[in-house]
């Protein structure tokens, strides 16, 4: 353990070190968004903290409370016209009421070196980066390697084009526990924006040491259809090979929020993922690995789980039909009410619902429903209050051996 704080310590070290030595040049600083506040003009910094208490009734219907805890500090510099340079330093904590164990682990979640194009904007990275789409189903992870994105107008269409080719596992991101297994990633992504629509192409591939080798391709589409209507469209090819196995899945994932009056919305949503296994093919739509699931649904409203905030599903071998209400009572606030019904179209006792302990009988495809309610609230500037509660009754695929789920937590995030 020494050892590893040492090697910790003195990267840190040498990092502080290199930001107060330079000088800035003049000119305008874009700030990256973990490190918002300038010191004079050689620094930015930046800070978060996030805290979850909750209470979650397991499978056998016994309930347990549980805190987790989340505190980052951002520092950033630039110290050449040209260049600059971020590093975020992550600590996690959580435990279960009445257990002796905890989960703690503490990392550096970003640190990295930029080339700036002439706007300001980063156009190649090298280091450790921070990656998070607006939903989180392709990103919300760190990825170590060298990183390239470019932007151009073009009357009324602004592209951008974004590269990656890195690691994941390789060099420990917690320094308080075991390393993972070595992941190779590649991504490259075209995209096209015209006011508040966006489409765009990509290629993802994932190489590890267990010879799950898939490659994603896949079209994207989110934003504005009409003044009242918001979108988003997720059409993916999965090839590539899993063992001795082929890859042939796919993925879907289609929805929308109509805007009936300016303080309330309706959404619908279907998302679909292929399943199955036939000797030498295996159908099973895998997501990136490096997704969450955890983002916005259109404008407004609360960053949320939009498959479940108790199962927590990927999208692999189920299909998830999603109906819900947005209501906004005030600018600070927002309530969301959204029923999801799960569904294997090939049953298996497979099942990545990352919330759920157990497996599905493989017989039946009947997985359950799930009713979530989310309640935010963002009146003081920096802080954000959040309720969640979820209910989750599960369907013929767990044969009653699964009893009724309920899951509340709350969540405070406070942002410097």
């Amino acid at each position: 353990m020494l050892s590893v704080w040492s090697v910790f310590l003195t990267r840190f070290a040498l990092l502080l070190t290199l930001f107060s030595i330079v000088t800035l040049a003049e000119g305008a600083y874009n700030l990256p968004w973990d490190a918002p506040n300038p010191l004079g003009e050689r620094f930015s910094w930046g800070g978060e903290s996030v805290t979850l208490p909750g209470i979650k009734t397991g499978p056998s219907g016994v309930s347990h409370r549980y805190l987790a805890q989340e505190i980052k500090l951002g520092l950033a510099a630039r110290p050449l016209d040209r260049i600059a340079a971020l590093a975020t330093l992550k600590w996690q904590k959580s435990y279960t009421v009445g257990s002796p164990d905890g989960d703690d682990s503490l990392g550096l979640e970003s640190a990295y070196m930029s080339w700036l194009g002439e706007d300001g904007d980063p156009n190649l990275s090298l280091g450790r980066y921070y990656y998070e789409d607006r939903r989180g189903f392709l990103f919300h992870q760190t990825v170590d390697g060298w990183h390239g994105q470019w932007q151009w107008q073009q009357g009324d269409w602004r592209w951008r084009g974004r590269l990656f080719s890195g690691h994941q596992g390789k060099w420990r991101e917690d320094l308080l526990g075991a390393g993972q297994s070595d992941s190779r990633f590649h991504f490259a992504e075209l995209q096209a924006q015209k006011h508040d629509r966006f489409l765009s192409v990509y290629a993802f591939s994932r190489r590890t040491e267990d010879e799950d080798n898939p490659t994603l391709l896949g079209v994207r589409s989110r934003g504005q259809l009409h003044q009242r209507v918001d979108h988003w469209l997720e059409l993916i090819l999965a090839r590539g090979t899993s063992g001795e196995q082929k890859l042939r899945g796919y993925g879907l994932d289609v929805g929308g929020i109509w805007q009936w009056h300016p303080s309330l919305s309706f959404i619908g949503g279907y998302a679909y993922g292929s399943g199955g296994e036939s000797g030498a093919v295996d159908r099973r739509f895998r997501q990136t690995g490096l997704h969450l699931n955890n983002g916005w649904i259109g404008k407004g409203g609360s960053k949320l789980k939009y498959y479940g905030e108790l199962v927590k599903p990927e999208l692999s071998n189920i299909a998830i039909s999603t109906l819900g209400v947005r209501w906004l009572p005030s600018e600070f606030a927002s309530v969301e009410l959204l029923h999801h019904h799960y569904r294997q179209p090939s049953p298996s006792d497979r099942f990545y619902g990352y919330g759920l302990k157990v497996a599905p009988n493989g017989v039946n495809g009947d997985l359950g429903q799930e009713l979530d309610l989310v309640i935010g609230y963002r009146r003081i500037k920096g802080l954000k209050l959040e309720l969640n509660l979820a209910h989750f009754r599960p369907g013929g695929a767990f044969s009653g051996r699964l009893k009724p789920q309920n899951l509340v937590y709350l969540e405070f995030r406070y942002r410097l």
